[in-house]
């Protein structure tokens, strides 16, 4: 047998091994089963019995994070404002108010703690769920297809187009990103109808997580070459999704994932489009400033890799 011709088979072989699992563990790990990890829930503090028991239920451990408000106006601006996921309200009857389009998973978790702690409390759902998205998978699907596709699109204008000016290739990554979105929107909102706000807020969103994630990737790319396409998989999509919390909520992830999934483009872009399609762009500082950042260093590493590119093609100084 040709020992060469096994080595070079191996190495292939084994790489893949070793992406599959780490794959299978990055993305089944963080979401496999989800429990509260620091989730907020709001609570009337009214003095009342009934708000004690709920705050003992809530305090026990680090499962819940309690957001004490005055009253039942407080505690629905909470949930709506994304402070909260969910809100109990002391009286006769006391009420729970949760939002399952911010997380389905999160609303039955406080539905389940507040039963426990408050058995005839009545339930109202401030902001429901789509109904041609009754299981809240659209923005997850959404993401995971944002991801895939532009770390392809850097990875086709660097193969197609390699010797573009830093300009040109930054406009075209641009206009990638903004005619992508806007078609991609246009199934998903128009023809599919799977998410409800505006068609042009959803759409801005999506372009700048296109091109966050497209300028960073064609960076690295453009650093080391063909491995910066699987490096770009690596952060976005093995780290970056399962991180996002896009399918349940950040806060029934586990450490570091909880956090750290919201710090890259994935998790910004998801919780930007849920806030955009449910509940009026809220928070938006948060994840705007994190697409915006990634959009900024993309651009700013392009730029020094076409001077770089251009010191090492420019001629030589006459003696």
């Amino acid at each position: 047998m040709n020992r060469e011709l096994v080595q070079g088979a191996l190495r292939p072989v084994l790489g893949g091994v070793a992406l599959v699992t780490l794959f299978a563990f990055f993305f089944v790990y963080p979401a496999h089963d989800p429990e509260p990890n620091g989730l907020p829930v709001a609570v009337v503090d009214d003095g009342s019995r009934q708000s004690q028991r709920v705050f003992r239920a809530l305090e026990e451990g680090d499962d819940f994070d309690v957001v004490r408000v005055a009253d039942e106006p407080a505690a629905r601006e909470a949930v709506l404002d994304r402070e909260a996921y969910g809100a109990v309200v002391p009286g006769a009857p006391p009420k729970v108010l949760v939002a399952s389009a911010a997380s389905l998973q999160a609303s039955l978790v406080v539905l389940g703690v507040a039963a426990a702690a408050l058995p005839r409390a009545e339930t109202e759902d401030l902001r429901e769920l789509d109904d041609d998205d009754p299981r809240n998978v659209s923005i997850s699907l959404t993401g995971l297809a944002v991801t895939i596709t532009s770390i392809l699109g850097a990875l086709l204008l660097f193969n197609l187009a390699p010797a573009l000016p830093t300009a040109w290739r930054i406009g075209s990554l641009a206009v990638f990103a903004l005619l992508g979105s806007a078609m991609a929107m246009l199934v998903i909102q128009l023809l599919i109808g799977a998410l409800p706000g505006s068609y042009f807020a959803l759409a801005g969103v999506t372009a700048l997580a296109i091109f966050a994630v497209a300028s960073v990737s064609a960076a690295i790319i453009g650093t080391i070459g063909f491995p910066g396409v699987g490096l770009s998989f690596i952060i976005f999509l093995m780290l970056g999704n399962p991180g996002s919390g896009a399918a349940s909520a950040p806060e029934l992830l586990p450490d570091p994932w909880k956090t750290g999934g919201q710090l890259l483009p994935p998790g910004a872009s998801a919780t930007g489009l849920r806030n955009v399609a449910y509940f009026d762009g809220a928070q938006a500082w948060k994840w705007l400033t994190v697409l915006v950042v990634y959009a900024a260093i993309g651009t700013a590493a392009l730029i020094l890799l076409g001077r770089r590119r251009e010191g090492r093609e420019a001629p030589p100084a006459p003696a």
